[in-house]
């Protein structure tokens, strides 16, 4: 587990008031949680940008506002896709002593021997939802496609191993990935693995509008 830090100013200023901010540089955000009166900041764009890109959802970012330091996980994050902007963020303060659930990407390794046999290999799932101390979380799971050797295998939720101290929320029976033979009735159900990008999307849900 790794710990990110960044700076943020407290923020007045709402509605199409900011516009401004996104013009200069900044990107309004907000953090909320349990037991925490919810407190709207600013951030660099810049120096939000690459914190998001290196703590996804699942690391630890503590967010020093004035002479507070809020340990926070980045949950929502809107996008103008088009300008390639972050627009707004919604950062959740945990605290350290509770156990959370949270979305873990998998990432995929090797090369399944089945492929080379002619298998489809169909992903199925790109996470696995756990549950952990905010400080055990880890950045991402590991999963080895070197034992899908025949058309038919298969790995299973249960079957990936996680970090002590971290507990299976997904149900084990759920499939993560198969190899189904050319031509089979389930064929054309193929899940593109998703691609890591250099900044990945660290939601758990999407904001349907900007903030007001």
């Amino acid at each position: 587990m790794s710990t990110f830090a960044i700076k943020a100013s407290p923020r007045t200023l709402v509605g199409k008031k900011v516009k401004q901010l996104r013009r200069d540089g900044q990107v309004p955000a907000v953090i909320y949680g349990p037991e925490f009166e919810a407190m709207s900041i600013t951030l660099d764009h810049k120096e939000l940008r690459h914190t998001l890109a290196e703590a996804g959802g699942t690391q630890i970012i503590e967010i020093a506002v004035e002479k507070q330091v809020i340990p926070t996980l980045a949950r929502v994050v809107q996008r103008d896709y088009v300008k390639k902007l972050i627009t707004h963020v919604d950062f959740y303060r945990v605290r350290m002593d509770q156990a959370i659930r949270a979305e873990v990407p998998l990432q995929f390794h090797g090369e399944a021997p089945a492929a080379r046999k002619e298998g489809v290999v169909t992903h199925l799932l790109n996470s696995l939802e756990v549950e952990a101390l905010p400080g055990q979380l880890p950045a991402h799971l590991d999963v080895s496609l070197d034992s899908l050797g025949a058309i038919g295998s298969a790995i299973s939720a249960g079957d990936i191993i996680l970090p002590a101290g971290v507990r299976l929320v997904t149900s084990p029976e759920e499939l993560v990935i198969r190899v189904e033979g050319v031509g089979g009735e389930e064929a054309e159900d193929v899940t593109s693995l998703l691609e890591g990008s250099a900044e990945p999307e660290v939601i758990t849900a999407r904001r349907e509008a900007e903030e007001e």
